[in-house]
């Protein structure tokens, strides 16, 4: 009886769980509306111009995660670092780095880099880092629900 009633239960909540799907696009499938999403969920303000290199979108668990690069034009640094991350974010590296196993996720290699971690309402949490990835200035971005 004991046992069927934990098993019961385990299938009742595993059946309510909501998962998504996992989802990565690169360069032009990262589109506008992708960038928007990043926006809803981060609370990052994107300068007109941005375009999305690369995005994670790992949904199959119970909590949601993201990983995005982007490259933000270079003039338009100073507009980007008025976001709440870098004004308000602790000054430390990121930990959590949701992209750091794919290809594209080159963190390490950004030069005059800056980097923020803010923890978000709902227990949720923002790393971001900024810098220059060659000729280009990129943006790093991992959020998730925790």
């Amino acid at each position: 009886m004991k046992k069927t009633l934990i098993w019961c239960a385990a299938i009742f909540f595993c059946g309510c769980l909501n998962f998504g799907d996992n989802l990565e696009l690169r360069g032009e499938k990262f589109s506008s509306k992708y960038i928007e999403q990043v926006t809803r969920l981060t609370g990052i303000k994107f300068p007109a111009g941005t375009h999305g290199i690369a995005y994670l979108y790992l949904g199959s668990g119970i909590d949601s995660s993201i990983a995005a690069k982007l490259e933000i034009p270079e003039e338009k640094k100073d507009e980007l670092l008025k976001n709440d991350i870098f004004e308000k974010g602790q000054l430390k590296a990121p930990v959590m780095q949701i992209g750091k196993s794919r290809k594209w996720w080159l963190l390490n290699t950004l030069k005059e880099r800056i980097d923020r971690v803010l923890d978000l309402p709902n227990a949720r949490l923002l790393e971001c880092s900024v810098g220059k990835e060659k000729d280009s200035l990129i943006i790093y971005i991992s959020w998730s629900e925790t």
